[in-house]
């Protein structure tokens, strides 16, 4: 029995003698003693004395350490000391390994970074697949032009998706009403320009709900339709634009007039502009000079040059009573119209009077439009203004904005008021004293940029460059801008320098007689 037991606890403890075993209860076992040599082999002082060995395996369980610590004295015949080191070195241990637990639970959780291509390649086809199955289930005209919409603002566009669309839209068109035609035929011409077909039903389908449609409904999809080049459309639209045309009042349709012209598409606009300015016209005398002004204005911007317009307006800047007290903005806009149209001589004079009382009220934005219109219009005493007005500007350049500041560079380059004799020093500037310091317009704009280069954006470098880079004359002073825009101002300038040579091959090409696909090869060489 007590030889089973030894070698039970020899292989659960490292037991192997009868000492090692009454060793292990004296110290596990508080109230215990040990057994002398001469009743160490009798089993009932073991009774006695010591735990049965089940009971000693389930202590050694429930102390890990401890039992481990004992188990390796006993195994190697230590006395308590040993014990003892064994101790502290499995408590180290524990000890250790809780710390580092606990550091591991403090360190920040850092997100893992998606593969560049992770949304062109994955997400978008993905949801482009739910797309497909979900809008062929039964959305309606709302949900199918809002997908639509939103489809057209994703970054890689995929023209399966964009023909899947088509073919529910299609499928789907008698559903359509006048409002739902407006949003979605502007929404697929971004998307699918080249789906003749769905632009014909489009086409069917407004001309069967063309009573739900207003003036500038129809002005939105006329604007399409001129695009693409759909006449038979447009025959039947344009006389229905005209009828709805006559029931605005002139300040609404001096309003169209003026949406047209922000547009960049003018020149896709000729069947509404058709439309609108003969009724703009048959109504002139109902609106008061400013909005004339506007309206002139605005043919002007769209490089029309409309006769009747500008005698209107002309004939009305020689009474008195009607330009007393026009604001400097107003005035600006008159002369840059028709110096656009080589026509100043007919408003300068009555005009003379008004500039010189509203001169100290122009603005940058005043002095750069009129000089964009020197080309137009080379006249000494136009000039002359234009001189008055910079130098009145350049006094308060300091207290500027950035756009101003642009503005006005540009005023002056263009007009060639910048004097460049003598290259300003900008260092051994800033050492003399305030009131020795140059005062010419060239020092002050420069200065003001290595001033203010931490607060330039890069559109803004680029159209200062853009400003030096035309004008030959002053093509130098792009080496005086601050040194902390040199790399932006290396990439304006190698752009720039691509875009003339590519200006230049292709006008040597079509100087050249050959094939369409010759030039084209041509020119890809070239280029390469």
């Amino acid at each position: 029995m007590q030889s089973s037991r030894i070698h039970l606890l020899h292989r659960t403890t490292g037991i192997r003698t009868v000492e090692q075993y009454q060793s292990c209860a004296t110290q596990m076992i508080p109230g215990t003693t040990a057994l002398s040599a001469s009743s160490a082999s009798s089993s009932s002082a073991c009774k006695r004395h010591c735990l049965p060995p089940a009971a000693l395996v389930q202590h050694r369980l429930s102390t890990p350490i401890l039992t481990g610590g004992l188990c390796g004295s006993i195994a190697t015949g230590q006395g308590s000391s040993t014990s003892s080191f064994f101790f502290d070195k499995q408590a180290r241990r524990h000890e250790t390994t809780t710390a580092d637990t606990q550091d591991r639970t403090k360190q920040p959780v850092l997100k893992k970074r998606l593969v560049s291509d992770y949304k062109k390649n994955t997400l978008t086809p993905h949801l482009e697949w739910q797309i497909s199955r979900c809008i062929a289930r039964g959305y309606g005209p709302d949900e199918i032009n809002r997908i639509a919409r939103a489809y057209t603002m994703v970054p890689h566009i995929n023209k399966g998706m964009c023909r899947e669309i088509s073919r529910v839209l299609k499928y789907r068109m008698v559903m359509f009403s006048g409002l739902n035609l407006v949003e979605t035929i502007s929404t697929m011409h971004e998307l699918l320009p080249e789906d003749t077909e769905l632009f014909e039903m489009f086409g069917e389908r407004v001309i069967d709900v063309m009573d739900e449609l207003n003036a500038l409904n129809l002005i939105g999809i006329i604007r399409i339709y001129n695009k693409i080049q759909h006449y038979e459309v447009l025959q039947v639209l344009v006389p229905r634009l005209q009828a709805l045309l006559r029931e605005y009042d002139p300040q609404e349709l001096s309003e169209m007039l003026v949406a047209l012209a922000q547009s960049t598409t003018a020149v896709h606009d000729i069947d509404v502009l058709a439309c609108l300015l003969p009724e703009i016209l048959r109504r002139i005398h109902e609106v008061p000079l400013q909005v004339k002004i506007t309206n002139l204005w605005c043919v002007t911007k769209m490089k029309i040059i409309h006769d009747e317009l500008l005698d209107v307006v002309a004939k009305e800047l020689h009474r008195t009573e009607l330009i007393k007290g026009m604001p400097a903005r107003q005035v600006a806009r008159v002369l840059w119209v028709f110096a656009r149209c080589n026509q100043l001589d007919r408003v300068i004079p009555p005009l003379r009077n008004l500039i010189e009382t509203e001169l100290k009220n122009f603005t940058a934005k005043d002095f750069a439009r009129l000089a964009q219109a020197l080309p137009h219009f080379d006249n000494t005493e136009f000039l002359e203004l234009l001189e008055r007005l910079g130098a009145s500007l350049a006094a308060g350049v300091s207290d500027m904005g950035r756009k101003d500041v642009i503005l006005f560079l540009y005023g002056m380059v263009r007009c060639k008021f910048l004097h460049c004799e003598e290259v300003p020093d900008f260092d051994a500037e800033r050492e003399k004293p305030g009131e020795q310091r140059r005062a010419d317009i060239l020092y002050l704009l420069f200065e003001y940029f290595h001033e203010e280069q931490d607060f330039f954006e890069r559109d803004e470098l680029e159209r200062i460059v853009t400003t030096l880079w035309f004008h030959e004359e002053y093509k130098f002073c792009i080496e005086l801008l601050p040194k902390s825009w040199l790399p932006i101002v290396d990439e304006v300038l190698l752009m720039l320098e691509n875009r003339e040579q590519e200006v230049k091959i292709a006008g040597e090409l079509e100087a050249t007689p050959m094939s369409m696909q010759e030039k084209k090869d041509q020119y890809r060489y070239r280029m390469s």
